[in-house]
């Protein structure tokens, strides 16, 4: 359980997800529970960008275990964790230029259908039943010939 004064940190942020939705901002693309705003940088909590990411996004980022790593936080330090943070280096081992390179084309693909999937839903939110259909016809033709290569 968090301490009052963070809970109440927690819910304003929450609160806050109506007030970007109001102003027509989008879901915040995150992949993982890191934000480069502020609050999160500050407070080392979930903020409204990671909340609104998590309640309309389609990536759920607030797993049980995520909650369990930010009040861990809480139980071993207190409000401590806010008066020493530190940088700490962790070496990793050394990957291949093999899985450097796997890793890249993984991540080339991920951005592409993500790329891909926004655009649709920007058609599905924005465009009549022609567009979309138009839309999803393209993108069958275009993928066919490579889904197809990978069947045989």
């Amino acid at each position: 359980m968090f301490p009052f004064p963070i809970q109440q940190k927690i819910v304003s942020e929450v609160h806050a997800v109506e007030k970007r939705i109001e102003k027509g901002k989008d879901v915040p693309v995150l992949t993982s529970l890191n934000c480069y705003c502020l609050f999160f940088r500050q407070y080392l909590l979930p903020c409204r960008h990671i909340f609104h990411n998590h309640l309309y996004g389609e990536k759920k980022l607030l797993t049980t275990n995520a909650w369990e790593q930010f009040q861990q936080m809480f139980m071993e330090s207190g409000f401590e964790v806010y008066i020493s943070r530190e940088l700490v280096e962790i070496e990793l081992p050394k990957k291949t230029e093999a899985e450097k390179a796997m890793e890249n084309r993984r991540s080339t693909i991920n951005e592409l259908i993500e790329r891909t999937r926004n655009a649709y839903w920007r058609v599905e939110e924005k465009g009549n039943a022609v567009q979309k259909s138009t839309f999803i016809e393209t993108l069958k033709a275009s993928l066919g010939s490579i889904l197809n290569a990978e069947e045989q």
